[in-house]
């Protein structure tokens, strides 16, 4: 910091330290001494000096990647703007300015919507984002590097934790954001990460029934299922998947096509090769609960041996009360035919609910369910 302070004006020195700030703050430790040390003004500094540099504006974006990793630093960048930074701009403005002036150097269009996705996992962040026009450089960087992984991955990514926002999510889908992420998959249908990503934004994208409705008519339940046949090994990109068609298939049409498709037998797939995992059990729980409304879905889920997936579930996370709350869910929505209700008995349904409810006295979720 010391070194960039006094040679403000050299691109190479104010370069050089942005490389370096960034290769430091990947240990938890620096990133904090980095933040204390006024590191990130520093870096802010470089980026508003140069704005004309690719270099410095590729490496000033990495670090403020890293940097902004830190929940407290991620909240700080977002907020040296305004009276803080009278002379310049505040760190999503000067990510955001980098991205515009740079729009070619896939570099700087991967580290800033690396940026961007950190910067976004705090609300407060989106909403600047959002207002700033950052969704429109995301979506402008996906479509100008359509070929590169790395960009796909971190804007899809960027995204996902966009989407988190109720507000957020109807603007990424109007401006196109459907669009590009079910683009990235069909692109890199061999990349975990872009995979990962893109299965959670089109969760979240899927939560609003619009976008529910727009994502199944551009092939989006299709693009979910072949991520899952393509990645059986990744617990996240089953677990982000398993959440996108739980949240699909809210929509009753959606629902049998889900099924239609091979989407149960997808489901209990991803349970059966990740059974230690809680976030893969509760996703799929919760898919089979919303997909066995439907009363031929219901038929089909146990036939193909769903209930004893549930049951093993519940089973394998006692103390998990999203698990817990799903899979009673799933047993619920099962149990509304009666063969099948039978079936559910004999296999220990009733006792596994019970033993769920005595486990989670206190959760109002486990015991409606």
């Amino acid at each position: 910091s010391a070194a960039m302070r006094a040679h403000p004006a050299s691109q190479f020195v104010q370069d050089e330290a942005c490389g370096a700030l960034w290769s430091l703050a990947v240990n938890d430790n620096n990133q904090v001494k980095i933040a204390g040390l006024g590191g990130i003004e520093a870096v802010l500094a470089a980026m508003r000096a140069h704005p004309a540099s690719q270099d410095v504006q590729q490496h000033a974006c990495g670090a403020l990647m890293i940097l902004a990793a830190n929940d407290d630093n991620s909240v700080k960048i977002a907020g040296l703007g305004g009276i803080e930074a009278i002379a310049g701009l505040g760190g999503i403005e000067a990510v955001l300015a980098a991205m515009r002036a740079h729009p070619a150097s896939q570099d700087v269009q991967q580290h800033a919507c690396g940026a961007l996705m950190i910067l976004a996992a705090n609300d407060d962040n989106s909403v600047k984002i959002a207002g700033l026009g950052g969704i429109e450089a995301v979506l402008a960087a996906m479509q100008a590097h359509p070929a590169s992984q790395d960009v796909q991955e971190q804007a899809c990514g960027a995204l996902w934790n966009l989407a988190a926002n109720a507000v957020i999510v109807v603007k990424i889908a109007g401006l196109g954001g459907i669009e590009a992420v079910l683009a990235a998959m069909r692109a890199h249908p061999a990349s975990q990460l872009v995979h990962q990503q893109a299965c959670g934004a089109l969760l979240r994208l899927a939560a609003h029934a619009y976008n529910n409705v727009k994502i199944a008519g551009l092939g989006g339940i299709e693009a979910v299922l072949a991520a899952m046949r393509k990645h059986p090994a990744s617990q996240d990109v089953q677990d982000e998947a398993c959440g996108a068609l739980r949240n699909l298939a809210a929509n009753a049409d959606n629902s049998v096509k889900i099924a239609g498709l091979g989407g149960i037998e997808a489901v209990l797939a991803a349970m059966r090769k990740h059974p230690a995992s809680q976030d893969v059990q509760e996703q799929a729980c919760g898919a089979l609960m919303i997909l066995a409304i439907n009363a031929d879905n219901s038929v089909k889920i146990a036939g193909l041996g769903g209930i004893e997936a549930v049951l093993a579930a519940m089973q394998a996370h006692p103390a998990s009360q999203l698990v817990q709350q799903h899979a009673c869910g799933a047993v619920l929505s099962l149990a509304a035919n009666a063969d099948i209700s039978a079936k559910i008995a004999g296999l220990g349904g009733i006792e596994a609910v019970l033993a769920a409810m005595r486990k989670h006295p206190a959760s109002q979720s486990v015991q409606e369910q």
